[in-house]
Protein backbone atom coordinates (compact mmCIF):
# COMPACT_ATOMS: atom_id res chain seq x y z
CA UNK A 1 0.00 0.00 0.00
CA UNK A 2 1.54 3.24 -0.84
CA UNK A 3 0.78 6.47 0.55
CA UNK A 4 1.87 9.98 -1.03
CA UNK A 5 4.08 7.63 -3.05
CA UNK A 6 5.61 6.22 0.20
CA UNK A 7 5.69 2.21 0.37
CA UNK A 8 3.34 2.17 4.04
CA UNK A 9 4.39 -1.15 4.81
CA UNK A 10 8.29 -0.64 4.16
CA UNK A 11 7.78 2.28 7.08
CA UNK A 12 6.08 0.46 9.53
CA UNK A 13 8.84 -2.44 9.06
CA UNK A 14 11.40 0.55 9.33
CA UNK A 15 10.15 2.05 12.19
CA UNK A 16 9.76 -1.38 14.02
CA UNK A 17 6.19 -1.15 14.00
CA UNK A 18 5.62 -4.62 12.16
CA UNK A 19 8.00 -7.66 11.36
CA UNK A 20 7.82 -9.47 7.94
CA UNK A 21 6.53 -12.70 7.72
CA UNK A 22 7.38 -15.27 4.53
CA UNK A 23 5.59 -18.42 4.20
CA UNK A 24 7.71 -21.11 2.22
CA UNK A 25 5.10 -22.01 -0.48
CA UNK A 26 4.10 -18.69 -1.48
CA UNK A 27 6.45 -17.08 -4.52
CA UNK A 28 8.29 -13.66 -3.53
CA UNK A 29 6.90 -10.94 -2.96
CA UNK A 30 7.54 -7.59 -4.75
CA UNK A 31 9.05 -5.64 -2.07
CA UNK A 32 10.91 -8.67 -0.06
CA UNK A 33 14.60 -7.21 -0.15
CA UNK A 34 13.43 -4.10 0.76
CA UNK A 35 11.40 -5.41 3.73
CA UNK A 36 14.00 -7.65 4.85
CA UNK A 37 16.53 -4.49 4.77
CA UNK A 38 14.18 -2.87 6.83
CA UNK A 39 13.85 -5.62 9.21
CA UNK A 40 17.37 -5.99 9.85
CA UNK A 41 18.53 -2.49 10.21
CA UNK A 42 15.32 -1.74 12.66
CA UNK A 43 16.60 -5.09 14.72
CA UNK A 44 19.87 -3.94 14.69
CA UNK A 45 18.64 -0.54 16.21
CA UNK A 46 17.04 -2.16 18.67
CA UNK A 47 13.98 -0.21 17.42
CA UNK A 48 10.05 -0.22 19.30
CA UNK A 49 8.88 -4.42 18.67
CA UNK A 50 13.20 -5.24 18.75
CA UNK A 51 13.87 -3.37 21.84
CA UNK A 52 13.72 -6.56 24.12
Amino acid sequence: MFIDEVNFNIELVRNGLAKVVLYEKRAKIKYQNELLSAEKEVREKRLDIWSQ
